[in-house]
């Protein structure tokens, strides 16, 4: 319980007066902007563990849109490292929420929404979670999820469109922009009984802390970002923008070397970027490695329980040898990887296949309802 205040107490400090960052090295973003945040900045770290506008202490029923990812997107879901709370070894963390929008045809009006997913190699969906009441059931939305550092928006169709950098990154979604590039997908609604009952309480489950920063805000957090080194991690500014905007951040005191010293520490400190949970985040191969264990061994495990019940030899572990040298973004490294996930899907897809006519005696019975209880949706996308 104490653990729990502290992080709801971290949360409420960071929305209270968090630094931030420029997104990109042309980005525009003043450094006035000490406080707050706008949908174009680079979102706080805890975000990629969270669920904004959601209380899922009272989610009975939802109305979801459910987006297959293209295999690159996997670069986008490689998380971050925290130093551990009992040791300085730093643990890795992956991205489980995005947001998406509902854009307007007619109007270019856009809503934000949480979107979910827990492993792209075994369920490379994204459930969009719609609890504005006035959504129906099988309503017919214009649907895009936005990327960790908000430079990219995916489609219904897979499509990945770049968005300019900056605050005005969202400007070109309009009605025009979704008669353009339109992502329609049809709303099915989640409730205690029936088809998503399952999906209802692992979302419930996952992410089942709840916090307000605010009147008017609320986040469900995941079960990982408890840590409080995991909220408490939070954009900043680089020296050089807090030296220009406040004056210098720190005293120095007096002496022979004062101004060579404070020299070389702003020029050292002035180019120094924040990296987050995003794609466009750096890592080395064996970084990329660790942040692929945990989606691979979850992998491994189904595809060896489907060959248990299907009476067939298991497989070898499925590694990815990754072997590049210096480093790489999360985008490049789910580029490289594409072909070799795309395969993992089809082997898995095979199985799930031959176990569901082993169990039902026709092709994609079992396999249609397998995907609905762990969250794939089969009525999401319109015909």
């Amino acid at each position: 319980m104490i653990l729990r205040m502290l992080v709801i107490w971290i949360v409420c400090v960071a929305f209270a007066g968090c630094a931030t960052n420029r997104q990109f090295a042309d980005d525009k973003l003043p450094a006035s902007h000490i406080s707050g945040e706008d949908v174009c900045q680079l979102p706080q770290s805890w975000k990629a563990l969270a669920l904004s506008g959601v209380n899922t202490r009272s989610l009975t029923k939802a109305r979801v849109v459910q987006i297959k990812i293209p295999a690159e997107w996997v670069g986008d879901t490689l998380g971050w490292f925290v130093e551990g709370e009992d040791t300085r070894s730093p643990d890795q963390y992956p991205r489980y929420g995005w947001q998406a929008i509902v854009v307007n045809e007619r109007t270019g009006e856009k809503r934000f929404f949480p979107a979910v997913m827990e492993n792209p190699l075994t369920f490379p969906v994204l459930t969009v979670l719609i609890t504005d009441p006035s959504v129906r059931d099988g309503q017919e939305l214009n649907v895009y999820v936005l990327s960790g550092a908000h430079t990219k928006l995916l489609t219904v169709s897979g499509d990945m469109l770049r968005l300019f950098p900056g605050k005005g990154c969202l400007e070109m979604v309009n009605g025009e922009f979704v008669r353009m590039f339109p992502s329609k997908a049809r709303t099915v609604e989640i409730k205690e009984t029936g088809a998503g009952a399952r999906l209802l309480a692992r979302i419930r489950k996952d992410f089942a802390t709840s916090a307000r920063p605010s009147v008017d805000e609320v986040y469900s957090l995941h079960s990982m970002a408890l840590n409080p080194r995991v909220v408490g991690d939070l954009r900043q500014v680089t020296l050089k923008e807090r030296a220009a905007e406040r004056g210098l951040p720190f005293s120095v005191p007096p002496g022979p070397g004062t101004a060579v010293s404070l020299g070389m520490a702003l020029y050292n400190a002035s180019d120094e970027r924040y990296t987050g949970p995003f794609g466009e985040r750096q890592y080395s191969a064996p970084e990329a490695e660790v942040a692929l264990k945990r989606y691979l061994r979850d992998y491994n495990m189904q595809r060896r329980e489907h060959e248990t019940r299907l009476g067939i030899p298991s497989s070898d572990d499925t590694p990815f040898n990754l072997d590049f040298d210096g480093r790489k973004s999360g985008w490049e490294i789910g580029e490289g990887l594409a072909p070799r996930i795309r395969e993992m899907w089809q082997e898995l897809n095979r199985l799930k296949e031959r176990l569901s006519f082993r169990t039902n005696g026709k092709k994609g019975g079992a396999v249609q309802e397998e995907v609905v209880q762990s969250g794939l949706l089969p009525s999401s996308s319109p015909p």
